[in-house]
């Protein structure tokens, strides 16, 4: 089980006559760490929200403004669109404004693992912008990554309903982007829709929302919706059937198959070792690979573009070798010139296509291992504590991070295909995902939820 980023009460100082019992049975002398429990008490009767609970907000916030921004300005347009990311620090001001307190949260392992690929790739990215003047620099990635961080500052457990409602609201900003997807997708939406739209902000780059909405409907058993969403998603995919959106539709099947709530503890394991192989057996295969995306694509009758995204790739490959270790430090640009097709036309200034390609070139080995390594160990601890939830008899946590889980994952696996890393908003998604998983924390044990619960009453004065 990951270390609790919750502190325990045996580790503050003891007060005289004060009794709490551990987690493990124990008794120990007691003082409230972060506020006394009259005091939590009587803010949940007043109706007063956890720090967690509105900190959690301004994030789905930034899921709503990505979504509803259909022209796509937060992810190429000026430089305000890293205004964005100033959200959740606004959020914690104004959260600490109106309760003061010195103390933060313990960092987690993924965040310990998140915090060198930060300081690496924000390193890079300003040197690149200021000394280089890079056109297409790396800032997309490092600014909005600031923002995985932020929930540190957050102290006070999301109650049940708090993750009800928070559950509730991804499941209506995922239904909101299905619907303007399908309407961008159907050909039939309004001609200023349409115009600026141009459906870019509705293709694989951000078709993670469509496995977001999908798990959130389900985790929050809204059977009629998720009827609705079923429609929609046919809409979508007869309207661009793309590779990207097949793989992450078995992405988000897997990922829900595996955190079945009766599902045993060692099914997470088996199904990541059964993607792992297949992986690594498509990767040793990669010609077979491409063969069978060729007849994928002859199929549903889109257009092949495979020729321009391994040409994109093998560019990325040569760069890669060049300095393997460290790539450009991050300080070189995110787009490259190649030929979509040999020997017609000029070279072509795009995206390598790949995200994980992207940081090999940028970051080497060094980068692309600490990527990794994160989603890996981010994987873990939120199987982990997802399971720790469900044992400890609340499943709304529980559900709720399932549902992040499965964006989470989404966006993995469109990463493989796709430049996501190259737009602000597009990284500011995947890290507001990872902060609002993190800021759920791991459970409260029940020993110690009935031992706090029965003192506070205690304590309480007796009514009148």
């Amino acid at each position: 089980m990951a270390t609790d980023d919750w502190p325990w009460p045996s580790r503050v100082v003891p007060k005289k006559g004060a009794r709490w019992v551990t987690p493990s049975g124990a008794t120990a002398e007691w003082l409230p760490l972060r506020m006394s429990e009259e005091h939590r008490l009587s803010d949940r009767r007043s109706g007063r929200k956890s720090d967690s609970y509105r900190f959690s907000q301004a994030m789905l916030f930034v899921l709503l403004a990505v979504t509803a921004d259909v022209t796509n300005f937060l992810d190429r347009g000026t430089q305000a669109r890293y205004l964005l990311a100033a959200v959740p620090f606004l959020a914690v001001l104004v959260i600490r404004l109106g309760r003061p307190r010195r103390r933060l949260r313990r960092p987690s392992l993924p965040d310990l693992l998140l915090v060198p690929l930060w300081i690496f790739v924000l390193l890079g990215s300003v040197t690149g912008k200021l000394f280089r003047h890079t056109p297409d620099s790396a800032l997309s990635i490092s600014i909005p990554m600031t923002v995985a961080f932020v929930y540190l500052w957050t102290v006070e457990r999301e109650s049940e309903e708090e993750a009800g409602q928070l559950l509730r609201a991804l499941a209506w900003i995922g239904f909101l982007y299905i619907c303007l997807n399908a309407l961008a997708n159907s050909g039939h939406g309004p001609q200023f829709f349409v115009q600026a739209s141009g459906k870019s902000a509705f293709r694989n780059s951000q078709i993670l929302y469509v496995a977001l909405g999908f798990a959130a409907a389900i985790s929050a058993r809204h059977w009629g919706r998720l009827a609705i969403l079923l429609g929609l998603g046919a809409i979508i995919f007869l309207g661009y059937p793309s590779g990207t959106s097949a793989v992450v539709a078995l992405v988000t099947v897997i990922s829900l198959y595996m955190t079945r709530p009766r599902a045993s503890r060692k099914r997470p394991f088996l199904v990541g070792m059964t993607v792992i192989t297949v992986a690594l057996f498509a990767l040793i295969n990669f010609a077979a690979l491409v063969n069978l995306t060729n007849h994928y694509f002859a199929a549903v009758g889109k257009q092949n573009d495979n020729g321009g995204r391994l040409a994109a790739w093998q560019a990325g490959v040569q760069k890669f070798l060049e300095s393997p270790i460290y790539g450009d430090g991050f300080t070189g640009d995110t787009t490259v010139f190649v030929i979509r097709r040999q020997g017609l036309g000029a070279p072509l200034q795009g995206t390598y296509n790949s995200d994980y390609v992207l940081i090999m070139v940028l970051g080497g080995a060094v980068g692309l291992i600490l990527l990794l390594g994160w989603y890996g160990v981010t994987e873990v601890t939120i199987l982990r504590r997802y399971r720790a939830y469900l044992d400890s008899g609340q499943p709304r946590h529980a559900a709720l991070l399932r549902a992040l889980l499965v964006g989470f994952n989404a966006y993995a696996a469109a990463a493989l295909f796709n430049p996501l890393f190259n737009g602000a908003s597009r990284t500011a998604t995947l890290f507001a995902i990872y902060s609002l998983m993190m800021c759920v924390g791991n459970p409260e044990s029940m020993t110690a939820a009935k031992a706090r619960r029965g003192m506070a009453r205690s304590r309480l004065p007796a009514p009148a």
